[in-house]
């Protein structure tokens, strides 16, 4: 069954429109505005100001609405009690206390790899325990001059072992590309691909292997010849290059080569799910260097980034690699993938050499590489983190399960600035509110804007939409017009700040290039493991467990409701309310 849409009624009253000019909130106490439209139809959302234990009244007549409180822990603020709202009066019927959201077992742990990498990737002279000091007069954005000579290597005959903190991967160069002068900086690039002789089609032992047709399909994506036609082209375009000059001794010189290696990571042997990729700045440091740390002798000495060999040649419905398509699910996504990595790559050089910085949360590093898969997938002809097909703007099928929207729609209430113990549900938490604050605040310049910055926690963010035009543009608020955003995003006509669906194509243009991204419908996706659509809302009952910080809760205080009504609410501090009709 299709959810119900919302139908514009032009002629009624405010009161009929919305509820929210006409509630009733405390005694004596206006709603709060903050400066919304007088156009009825542009009134979204209504904060509520109170705090600990009062009484909230509503009142809607004529057309019946659907009745939402959103409750919005600060980000600032640690795990906290849940609020509680409960009816005291629904013409003489009550509506029982909603029960506490349930939690996982455990999130992410410190062992887990991507965890490690990305706490890596923020600060590694901190986690080598080597000095971040400069060793040499460095000028910012210099041009590239290549300061160490080419390696030379040959396709099918030159052999390197290579590795990561688990695996050894002895290997062989597939592809060489000839030198390619690049838009970014004006210098030559070489890309190099590597893979694992356990994974190659003649002689390996993986359950799916690559073969060469696979290794030039994935080249001619990543680098060619001609500007604005890959995956480097487009996101150097908008973040710049992705190595060059640096003031650090302990780091690999610029060679103007990249080098993708395609090996089983872990070992798993798994063609359906595990690490699909990474970059690990390690490998930009001197293995010279890494004597007595923990990495000592691990580093690659490239600039690289790894990609699941066994994914990657896994054919549509399993079979052998003559099934394989460029086409298939699994290539598709080793290809966004390709983005994904290539935007920390960047990241690194533009974040941590060029400007200094400490390195961002690993929530903002991982919305950074989100926002990329989004704003390239309909250049590349993915779906992407959307699940959508890459040629349709509009917010797509109903009952879709693609994508990261299914999981948010089952975890809505997870925790959005999460820097610690990152896990696969806080991908599609990152993207949900990546790809909404992309298409309000900027698109591809919101972007450069997030990469080009020495800030590391949640002002990077704030920054950003700020510039973009968000205001008030402190996270908080920046979380309520999200969360508002998530209820009605099967609007199409909402105005800038809550737009996730305009039915068709966003556009943003940085540099006179442009980039489209595809609208949302968090309504047209199933629930992660359910036959629901959109978000997880609570209601008399659910689930249990404890609110977390810079969290929302979606509450359903009424349905298809007219009348009156009173609720006695219980807010804990640092947990505002806001109120929505639909």
């Amino acid at each position: 069954m299709k959810p119900k849409r919302f139908v514009r009624r032009r002629g009624a009253s405010i009161k009929n429109l919305f509820l929210l000019a006409a509630l009733a909130s405390l005694a004596g106490c206006a709603p709060l505005f903050n400066g919304i439209p007088a156009d009825p139809d542009a009134l979204l959302i209504v904060p509520v100001p109170g705090s600990g234990a009062f009484r909230y009244d509503i009142e809607v007549s004529n057309i019946p609405r659907d009745v939402y409180f959103i409750f919005a822990a600060s980000a600032d603020k640690d795990n906290y009690a849940l609020p509680s709202a409960k009816a005291l009066s629904v013409d003489a019927a009550s509506l029982p206390v909603p029960s506490a959201m349930k939690l996982p077992a455990a999130f992410g742990s410190s062992d887990n790899k991507g965890q490690r990498i990305a706490d890596f990737n923020r600060n590694p002279w901190q986690a080598l325990g080597l000095a971040k000091a400069p060793a040499s007069a460095f000028t910012k954005y210099a041009s590239p001059t290549p300061t160490a000579l080419r390696a030379s290597y040959t396709a099918d005959s030159s052999t390197d072992t290579l590795k990561d903190d688990v695996s050894i991967w002895p290997s062989t160069c597939r592809f060489v590309s000839a030198p390619i002068t690049v838009t970014a900086d004006g210098t030559q690039r070489r890309l190099i691909i590597w893979v694992e002789d356990d994974s190659w089609h003649d002689g390996g032992n993986k359950t799916y292997r690559v073969t060469q047709p696979m290794v030039d399909w994935l080249a001619t994506k990543f680098l060619k010849t001609d500007a604005n036609n890959d995956v480097f082209d487009w996101l150097t375009t908008i973040l710049g290059s992705e190595w060059g000059p640096t003031p650090y001794s302990n780091l690999i010189g610029f060679d103007g080569d990249i080098h993708i290696v395609l090996a089983d990571i872990d070992n798993d042997n798994s063609p359906n799910g595990g690490v699909v990729g990474y970059f690990w700045s390690l490998n930009n440091f001197k293995n010279a260097y890494l004597t007595g740390t923990p990495y000592a002798g691990l580093s690659n000495e490239r600039v690289m980034f790894v990609l699941d060999s066994v994914m990657f040649a896994n054919p549509a419905g399993g079979g052998n690699d003559s099934l394989w398509s460029s086409a298939d699910y699994w290539a598709m996504e080793l290809y966004s993938t390709l983005a994904h990595e290539f935007q920390h790559m960047i990241s690194f050089y533009q974040r941590s050499i060029l400007r200094a910085s400490d390195g961002a949360d690993v929530w903002i590093e991982e919305l950074c590489s989100m926002l990329t898969e989004d704003l390239l997938s309909e250049r590349m002809g993915v779906p992407g983190p959307r699940g959508v097909a890459p040629a349709d703007g509009s917010a797509g099928p109903y009952g879709n399960v693609e994508g990261r929207m299914p999981l948010f729609n089952r975890y809505s209430y997870y925790p959005l600035a999460v820097t610690l113990s990152y896990d696969v549900f806080d991908y599609s938490t990152t993207y949900a509110f990546g790809a909404w604050l992309a298409r309000n605040y900027g698109g591809a310049a919101l972007l450069r804007r997030l990469v080009h910055s020495s800030a590391s926690d949640k002002s990077l963010v704030e920054n950003a939409a700020a510039l973009g035009g968000a205001a008030p543009a402190d996270l908080d608020s920046l979380m309520a017009r999200w969360a508002a955003s998530v209820l009605l995003s099967d609007r199409e006509d909402l105005p800038q700040g809550y737009r996730y669906n305009i039915g068709g194509w966003f556009n943003s243009s940085l540099d006179g290039v442009n980039y489209k991204r595809g609208s949302i419908d968090a309504f047209r996706y199933r629930r992660y493991a359910s036959l629901e659509l959109g978000p997880y809302v609570f209601t008399a009952s659910g689930p249990s467990g404890q609110g977390l910080a810079s969290s929302n809760v979606f509450f359903r205080a009424a349905q298809a409701f007219t009348g009156k009504r009173s609720y006695e609410i219980n807010l804990p501090e640092g947990v505002k309310m806001y109120a929505l009709l639909k």
